[in-house]
């Protein structure tokens, strides 16, 4: 009997275990996590929060979607994935001239040495449950492609689901709330905030920064704005805030075509000129709410340092304002490139699911002239990179913490690239 009629014969539940068991042990055998000498240990252990000015990194995972009662088993897996590889980034963030200079200014700032995690997959889990149970449909099949086609249908649905998810604005929200709710955390507690997204975590990364960064002039909306309400109804606030903000304070909506428009700017009624002063009204009460709504949901300037995106799937942001005021995320990107901020955006070279942003020199000038706007370099910087190893396309999106020493290396180098290319009006 030849080997694919054997394996046809064999129950589909036996095959999909042998299959994983192989696939782990092969991830096991490559990935001999190496110990961290003394030397890069010290300046970890020598940390003390309570009284170091210190940095809180934040975890995002990507495609962890948790099946029911599963979650506990997930989380776990998680959080040790995150010890490990903290623990490598901080030692060689430390070791780096560059991150000690342009991250940690000399020793004034220290890396917290209990990394924040946020764990998400459960948010997704409803409607993971339900593709799941879609999937099913297949075992009506038989033979070689039967089986070998569900278990490549259940891997991609696994590693893509919460890409997919989060894509949507209404689980954005969600996801972002949460978030901002951890961030305000490290704030409260005195600590500035860097936020590492693998994935899909990487998109939500994102989308927190480019709704909760202060992108927004008022002003600025106000002079670039071609609609008339806009620019009366802004013309005695100077504030500058974020998309979260002015969502949430029902001053204005997104269109469903992209466009950011005044809050029941599409509505009509038949005594047109009684629903303008209604609308006047409105809008009058809402922009005097604005700045309360802009202290809950607006990042302090300078509180969140950067961001980190890793076996990134979505580099372009998702939710964009295509009219009046250009892209929510080339604001962010203006905003990353004047406030001395920065995103390193790292990829396996052989990560299927890792795409590169451009980089370029020119970079400034593009989101100037796309914007229609200025854009006055201030130390900020954006910066793409790889690392080509012999890892395999196979795992090369879970290679990130399978070999967390080489990944971290890989990101203090590229840090210290995107660092010696920054434009700082100042030198």
């Amino acid at each position: 009997m030849n080997q694919t009629v054997l394996l046809s014969k064999l129950p589909k539940n036996i095959v999909q275990v042998i299959f994983i068991a192989i696939f782990s042990l092969v991830i096991g055998a490559c990935a001999i996590t190496p110990d961290m000498p003394d030397e890069l240990r010290k300046p970890i252990e020598a940390t003390d929060c309570s009284r170091d000015p210190c940095i809180d990194f934040i975890y995002l995972h990507g495609s962890r979607p948790a099946k029911t009662g599963a979650t506990k088993k997930e989380k776990k897996a998680f959080k040790e994935q995150i010890e490990v590889l903290h623990d490598w980034i901080s030692a060689k963030l430390y070791a780096t001239p560059e991150t000690q200079q342009g991250l940690l200014k000399n020793n004034a700032l220290h890396i917290n040495p209990k990394p924040v995690r946020f764990y998400w997959g459960n948010m997704s889990e409803t409607e993971f449950q339900v593709v799941q149970e879609m999937l099913h449909w297949s075992s009506i099949g038989k033979g070689a492609p039967g089986w070998l086609t569900r278990i490549v249908q259940k891997l991609f649905i696994t590693g893509l689901h919460d890409t997919y998810w989060v894509g949507k604005y209404k689980n954005t929200r969600t996801v972002n709330l949460a978030m901002h709710d951890l961030v305000t955390q490290s704030i409260d507690n005195g600590r500035k905030v860097i936020l590492f997204g693998h994935s899909a975590g990487g998109m939500a990364v994102q989308n927190y920064v480019a709704y909760h960064w202060p992108v927004v002039d008022m002003q600025e909306l106000r002079e670039v704005s071609k609609n008339t309400e806009v620019r009366n109804a802004l013309k005695n606030i100077a504030l500058k805030t974020c998309v979260r903000a002015i969502l949430e304070s029902g001053t204005m909506e997104i269109a469903a075509d992209g466009r950011l428009i005044p809050r029941l700017g599409n509505e009509t009624m038949s005594d047109m000129e009684e629903f303008r002063r209604f609308r006047q009204a409105l809008w009058k009460e809402k922009i005097e709410s604005l700045p309360q709504y802009s202290e809950k949901y607006c990042v302090p300037k300078g509180s969140v340092l950067g961001i980190v995106t890793y076996g990134n799937p979505a580099p372009v942001l998702e939710a964009s304002i295509t009219d009046d005021y250009g892209s929510i995320s080339l604001l962010a990107l203006r905003y990353l490139l004047e406030n001395n901020l920065f995103w390193l955006n790292i990829n396996h070279i052989n990560d299927p699911l890792g795409y590169s942003i451009y980089d370029g020199h020119d970079l400034p000038q593009r989101v100037a002239a796309l914007l229609g706007l200025k854009v006055k370099p201030g130390g900020g910087f954006f910066v793409s990179g790889t690392d080509d190893t012999s890892v395999s396309v196979a795992i090369a999106h879970s290679w990130y913490w399978l070999y967390p020493k080489k990944f971290a290396s890989a990101l203090a180098r590229i840090f210290a690239e995107g660092y010696q290319k920054r434009i700082d009006p100042s030198e």
